[in-house]
This record gives structure tokens, C-alpha cells and sequence, in this order.
């Protein structure tokens, strides 16, 4: 009966969408005016090709480092721009694997941000393959 709550419930979705997109543009213009949400749009960018070159990039450059990963390839600047996502034979290779920098030296920053929250409660049951599955499919 309420028509402020039937308000607000009639419109939920688009309240919600637009304060997701257009907190972090007020907060970057109250911090820096202008040239915040220039920065901030930038990052956005950025951001949303970083998730799209995982999956074009990392099946046309890099290495292929496993066996049974098809044509996906480990590309060391998608790894690094997109957290640890770009390390993408890896997946492919153990597609349930929490972790996709499986080999020495290939930091995955999304894997580290998952034992952070397995940490504090708030994941779990993460998976990993173990060294021998990894070895076993080496591409060599």
C-alpha cells in the first residue's frame, strides 16, 4: 500500500544498475573532479578488455604449455592485466582448478585473492590438481 515501497520495488533493477555505475564516477569526481572520472572511465575500459582479451588473446598468442588444453595458449600480459585469468592453457587443462598459473613463476593474483577469502570463511572447497596431474599433461 505503501507507494514509496511500490516504488522502489517496481524500479529495483534500474535503482540498483544505475548506483553500480554511477557510485564509482560520483566518488571519483568528488576525489579528483574531472580528471577522477576520466581515470575511473579509463579503468572501466580497461577492465571489461582485460575480461574479453582472455578469451581472443589467449587462443591465438603465447605458449601452449598442456596437453588436452585444445588451442588455448598462456599469454604473460593477459595474466598480468587480467589478475592471473590470461595463464588460459591452464584452464583449459583443469577447468575446475581454483588456480590457473599452475607452473613456476606464473602468478595468479585471482587465485591469491581466493585463499584470502577462504581465510576469513567466506570460500571454500577450492579446488587444485595436484603436482602429478599438472606434470602428467605438460606439452612437450
Amino acid at each position: 500500500q505503501d507507494r514509496f515501497l511500490r516504488f522502489l520495488s517496481t524500479r529495483f533493477g534500474f535503482l540498483v544498475g544505475s548506483s553500480v555505475q554511477a557510485l564509482p564516477f560520483l566518488l571519483a569526481y568528488h576525489l579528483m573532479a574531472w580528471d577522477g572520472v576520466v581515470i575511473a572511465w579509463v579503468a572501466g575500459v580497461l577492465y571489461y578488455n582485460a575480461g574479453d582479451a582472455v578469451n581472443s588473446v589467449g587462443h591465438l598468442w603465447g605458449k601452449r604449455d598442456f596437453d588436452g588444453a585444445g588451442e588455448a595458449r598462456n599469454n604473460l600480459l593477459v595474466a598480468l592485466v587480467s589478475l592471473g585469468e590470461g595463464w588460459h592453457a591452464g584452464h583449459h587443462a583443469f577447468p575446475r582448478s581454483a588456480r590457473h598459473g599452475l607452473l613456476k613463476g606464473q602468478v595468479d593474483l585471482s587465485y591469491l585473492l581466493l585463499r584470502i577469502l577462504a581465510s576469513v570463511g567466506l570460500a571454500s572447497d577450492i579446488y587444485l590438481p595436484g603436482d602429478e596431474a599438472v606434470s602428467q599433461r605438460r606439452h612437450r
